[in-house]
């Protein structure tokens, strides 16, 4: 009796394999696609050996939950240890409004978070993200990137329409 072969499709095919892999395109997502995510990784980290930036950042990991893009991924690094003021000031501004969104009075924080801080605060934290898109130079391809960062709650004082205005 024949043994059954490991590598097979879910129908029972047999995989058709040589040495090479070509997965699918992952195009970037239109400029200003909105959706909800969640934070599904945070920690701090070291850049790369190549990286033209060589500060240690906090890396996020984003997961789209729901809609045409559910479950792709988005990356982005707070430099909040930059000595470049911008990305710096850029960085801090972000963790501040994630902390606000989980519930978090950011007048009290007196310490720089370490890893288990920002997993306990900010892990799985929802939100909604606008996501745009850097166009690529040099024959790079197009990125996308958070543009926008909001709270999923929705103000008890809106009115049917979504906005404030009564009528």
């Amino acid at each position: 009796m024949a043994e059954e072969i490991f590598f097979k499709t879910k129908s029972g095919n047999a995989i058709n394999a040589n040495d090479e892999y070509k997965g699918g395109s992952l195009d970037p997502m239109p400029d200003n696609t909105e959706c909800q995510a969640y934070i599904t990784e945070i920690e701090w980290k070291e850049p790369p050996e190549k990286a033209l930036m060589q500060d240690e950042c906090i890396g996020i990991e984003w997961t789209i939950s729901s809609g045409e893009f559910k479950n792709r991924r988005l990356f982005q690094n707070l430099r909040i240890r930059s000595e470049d003021e911008k990305l710096h000031d850029k960085g801090m501004a972000i963790l501040a409004t994630l902390y606000c969104i989980a519930g978090k009075d950011i007048t009290k924080i007196t310490r720089e978070p370490g890893d288990t801080e920002l997993n306990k605060i900010l892990q799985n934290l929802k939100a909604n993200l606008k996501i745009g898109l850097m166009k690529g130079k040099d024959g790079e391809q197009d990125r996308n990137y958070i543009k926008v960062i909001k709270s999923t709650k929705v103000l008890a004082d809106k009115d049917e329409d979504g906005d404030d205005i009564p009528y």
